[in-house]
C-alpha cells in the first residue's frame, strides 16, 4: 500500500509505503452422521507476514427430524490482524489543556504542581506497529419451527468472546487507567514528572456478550391480497467489556456509553399487503430505554428536573408503491408517521454527537414525505 504525503496535513502516514504477505488455506467437510443430521467440519490457516500465523477451526450441525422443526448450532475461533492504519498511521504531537492530574504522581507529591495541575502535558496519538490481532470464540444455538403453514418462528442464542480488542484511546483514558497501562505514560527517569504520554491505537483487554436473535414471519392471501407480517428482534443479555487487561468485566447493557449503546432490547417489525401493480409496506423501529450519563460524572447534586432514565423509542413509517407503469416504479412514503420526538439525554456533546438526543438510537427528523421514481432502460 502506497501513501500519499500531503502537505500540513496532520496525522498523514509516516512512510511512502507499507506491505505485507498473507497466504490462507481452507478446507471443509460436511458429514452426514444421521439422515436427519448433518455436521459440517471447517479449519482455516492464515499468515501474516510481521504477524504471525493462526489456525481457525468451525464445527456446525443441522438437525431436522421432521419437516417443520429444525435445529442448529456452531462453535468457531476468529482472528483479526490490525490494519495498515493502525499500524502505520502518522504520530501526531498534541498538547492536553491546563491542569492534568498524575494520579500516581500526585498521590506521591501532593500539592506539587508537576504532578497534580500539569501545565500543557504532550502526548503522541495514531498508528502502533507494535499492536496485535484480536482473537475471538463464538457459539450459537438455535431452534426453527413452522407450527403451521403460513407462520414460522427462529430463536437463536449466541455467545461471542473477543481478546485484545484493537481500540482508539485518548489520553485522557490512559491517564485514568494509569495502573493498567504504565508502558504508555513516559516519565522522566530522574524526576518521576510524566514527559508525555503515548496515546492511539493499542490492544484493550477484550468483552463478552450473550443474546438472542428473534424472528416471526407470516404470511397468507385474503380477497386477492397477498401480505406478509414479519419481526426481527435481539435482546442483549450481556455486554460486558473491560478497558485494559487486569480491569474486571463492567456491565454495559442498558448504560450510556460513549463508544456505542447496547440495548436490551431493539426489532424491525412491519407488514406488507399487495395485490396486482399496487403494494403497501408499514414499518416499526423499536429500542428500549437505557440509564443517560450522569451529569459532571456523578460528582455533587444532578440539575433540577434531571431525569437519569432515556425513555423507549419507536418510530413508524408508511410507503406505498406502483409498478402499473412499464419498467417504472414509483414509491411514495410517509418517514416518521406520527411525528415522533427523540427521548431527551443529557449526555456530554463533548463525547458524543448531537445535542438533546443520541442519533445512535434515535431519528431527529420529524414527519417528512419521501418520494422515489426508478426507471429501468431496457
Amino acid at each position: 500500500m502506497d501513501a500519499t504525503k500531503i502537505l500540513l496535513s496532520p496525522g498523514n502516514a509516516a512512510l511512502h509505503g507499507a506491505s505485507r504477505n498473507v497466504r490462507a488455506v481452507y478446507a471443509e467437510l460436511l458429514v452426514p452422521v444421521l439422515k436427519d443430521l448433518e455436521v459440517q467440519l471447517a479449519v482455516r490457516r492464515d499468515d501474516y507476514s510481521l504477524i504471525g500465523a493462526t489456525t481457525n477451526p468451525k464445527v456446525s450441525f443441522r438437525y431436522q427430524p421432521t419437516s417443520n422443526l429444525v435445529l442448529r448450532g456452531s462453535a468457531n475461533k476468529g482472528f483479526l490482524a490490525p490494519s495498515f492504519t493502525q499500524l502505520y498511521a502518522g504520530r501526531l504531537s498534541q498538547e492536553l489543556p491546563n491542569g492534568i492530574i498524575d494520579q500516581e504522581g500526585c498521590a506521591k507529591h501532593p500539592g506539587d504542581p508537576l504532578f497534580c495541575a500539569i501545565p500543557r502535558l504532550n502526548y503522541n496519538t495514531g498508528g502502533n506497529p507494535n499492536l496485535k490481532p484480536e482473537t475471538s470464540k463464538q457459539g450459537t444455538l438455535g431452534i426453527v419451527v413452522e407450527p403451521v403453514r403460513g407462520f414460522s418462528a427462529s430463536l437463536d442464542f449466541w455467545a461471542i468472546n473477543i481478546q485484545d480488542r484493537i481500540l482508539n484511546r485518548t489520553p485522557q483514558v490512559v491517564l485514568t487507567n494509569w495502573q493498567f497501562l504504565p508502558e504508555y505514560i513516559i516519565r522522566n527517569p530522574q524526576t518521576g514528572v510524566i514527559d508525555h504520554v503515548e496515546a492511539g491505537w493499542i490492544n484493550a483487554a477484550g468483552l463478552k456478550t450473550r443474546g438472542a436473535d428473534l424472528g416471526l414471519q407470516a404470511d397468507g392471501k385474503y380477497d386477492g391480497y397477498k401480505w406478509v407480517a414479519k419481526l426481527d428482534g435481539t435482546y442483549m443479555k450481556s455486554f460486558k467489556f473491560a478497558e485494559f487487561e487486569g480491569q474486571p468485566f463492567k456491565e454495559q447493557v442498558g448504560v450510556f456509553n460513549s463508544r456505542d449503546i447496547y440495548l436490551r432490547w431493539k426489532h424491525n417489525a412491519s407488514i406488507s399487503v399487495a395485490k396486482g401493480d399496487w403494494s403497501a409496506l408499514f414499518t416499526q423501529n423499536f429500542s428500549t430505554g437505557y440509564n443517560d450519563q450522569v451529569p459532571n460524572g456523578g460528582k455533587g447534586t444532578p440539575p433540577p428536573g434531571f431525569v437519569p432514565r432515556v425513555k423507549h423509542y419507536e418510530k413508524y413509517d408508511l410507503t406505498g408503491t406502483y409498478t402499473g407503469y412499464k419498467n417504472t416504479t414509483i414509491t411514495v412514503g410517509i418517514l416518521n408517521l406520527f411525528d415522533k420526538t427523540p427521548p431527551f439525554t443529557a449526555h456530554n456533546v463533548d463525547e458524543v454527537v448531537g445535542a438533546g438526543w443520541d442519533p445512535r438510537v434515535a431519528d431527529a427528523r420529524g414527519r417528512s414525505l419521501s418520494v422515489n421514481l426508478k426507471y429501468k432502460f431496457m
